[in-house]
């Protein structure tokens, strides 16, 4: 990884590493280089936290780094980039397989980012969108979002304080009703939603436990 100033510098508090920056930051390059020198490790499973809060109120970052992980761990983006104000766009990231907590306020308060990042990943994990991108005022337009199983407080806040005006859960991908993990799962959204389903399985779906009071959010199709 590599940075366009030399006013960048790492610290270390009781709880983890971060970076102290001044001026205009440019990061680029492959984080994982972090954890290994040819930055060839995708599999994140058992560095819980590796990056949590690492860049977390560097109000000098412009640009965020590669991160390439496929399989994250817990915790592992955990407020990341949370309160980069001058940050404009994210990183990709492609990671299919997700872990508690991974994304969760990975770009909170990040008031300048314009654009959010897809998110591939079908099966979803605890609290793993959480806040993701809470107060991110020129953040318009969200991410599909068309996993087919989900985790208790999943998208919890996802958009909270954001510009986006509304959002669709796509699951119409599904051959039955998922079980709806708690009643968090899109609770403080404070964003209007619909969930889209099969219209095959709309008259079961509203009437299973835990989606039936959800109802008025679901729409077949």
């Amino acid at each position: 990884m590599y940075a366009t100033n030399e006013n960048a510098t790492i610290s270390k508090n009781s709880e983890y590493y971060y970076f102290s920056m001044s001026g205009s930051i440019a990061a680029s390059g492959n984080i994982n280089t972090l954890l290994k020198a040819d930055g060839s490790v995708n599999n994140l499973t058992g560095k819980d936290f590796c990056y949590y809060s690492m860049f977390q109120d560097c109000t000098a970052l412009t640009q965020a780094p590669e991160l390439p992980a496929t399989t994250l761990a817990d915790s592992c983006y955990l407020n990341m980039f949370r309160e980069c104000p001058s940050l404009t766009k994210a990183p990709e990231l492609p990671a299919r397989t997700l872990a508690d907590k991974c994304y969760s306020g990975m770009f909170y308060r990040c008031e300048s980012l314009t654009q959010a990042p897809e998110l591939p990943a079908t099966t979803l994990a605890y609290d793993c969108y959480g806040w993701m991108f809470a107060y991110c005022t020129s953040l318009t337009q969200a991410p599909e979002l068309s996993a087919t199983t989900l985790a208790g407080h999943c998208y919890e806040s996802m958009f909270y304080g954001s510009g986006i005006p509304s959002f669709t859960v796509d699951m119409t991908a599904c051959t039955s009703v998922p079980i709806l993990p708690d009643y968090y799962l899109f609770s403080f959204s404070e964003k209007p939603y619909t969930v889209l389903v099969p219209a095959s399985l709309y008259d079961e779906w509203i009437q299973t436990d835990g989606w039936s009071t959800l109802a008025s959010n679901i729409q077949a199709v």
